[in-house]
């Protein structure tokens, strides 16, 4: 598998304005630091979803051998997950890279599916190839979040999407670890970059080799908004 990185990642504790920020990611080519410090950015997100997915599995297994003369009574497993490809209002590109994410994604699941609390948590990937079948095959860059709900609530969702009862989905997350954007007085920024776990990225923290910059995983808060526009006569 090779990464599609065009840059290298630094921890920066050499920070000239410290009342400011006292830590900072970099990114470093051939010629030295490439754009501005990247620190974490804790304000709100936005994404639209652009098409939505809801689908539900049964897996029945009786896990037995071949030749068994009475193999157990099998076991029944049903699964759901509703799966909206999301548009973000924010640009996001991965760390070392200059692409812009297209591939960003919010999967809702109950918390029955795998026993999981309820809550939401974010995982990605920069771009990569691999060889499939003597073939390469190169992924995209991929944001995904995964909220899992009540089983109730999961059921209310579900049915909303496959009676065709929404039009507008939409998801704002706050305090996402591992996104990034160079430092500003405002709550807007042009840019986020986002850091994902370790295999993906590598940082060279030899500037402080006790500290590891927050990735990708905790979500400090998510909403996620279905909607349907009716057009009223009056």
């Amino acid at each position: 598998m090779t990464l599609n990185l065009e840059r290298r990642l630094r921890l920066n504790t050499e920070i000239e304005h410290r009342s400011l920020y006292t830590w900072a990611v970099n990114e470093i080519d051939a010629d030295g630091r490439v754009g501005t410090d990247q620190i974490p950015w804790p304000w709100n997100l936005r994404f639209v979803g652009t098409s939505a997915v809801a689908a539900a599995t049964l897996d029945a297994s009786d896990g037995s051998d071949f030749g068994r003369a009475k193999p157990p009574a099998p076991t029944v497993t049903r699964r759901g997950i509703i799966r909206v490809t999301l548009e973000p209002k924010t640009p996001m590109s991965m760390f070392g890279t200059s692409r812009t994410i297209e591939a960003a994604f919010l999967e809702i699941v109950p918390s029955t599916n795998y026993g999981d609390e309820v809550g939401c948590t974010a995982w990605g990937c920069p771009s990569y190839t691999h060889e499939v079948d003597f073939r390469d095959e190169t992924t995209a860059d991929t944001l995904t979040f995964t909220m899992t709900v009540a089983p109730e609530d999961f059921a209310a969702y579900f049915e909303l999407v496959t009676a065709g009862r929404v039009d507008h989905v939409e998801l704002r997350v706050g305090g996402l670890a591992g996104a990034y954007s160079e430092w500003s007085p405002s709550i807007e920024t042009d840019l986020v970059k986002v850091l994902a776990a370790d295999q993906w990225h590598v940082v060279d923290v030899s500037a402080s080799p006790t500290f590891e910059p927050p990735r990708l995983g905790p979500v400090g808060s998510a909403l996620v908004a279905f909607r349907r526009t009716l057009k009223l006569v009056g």
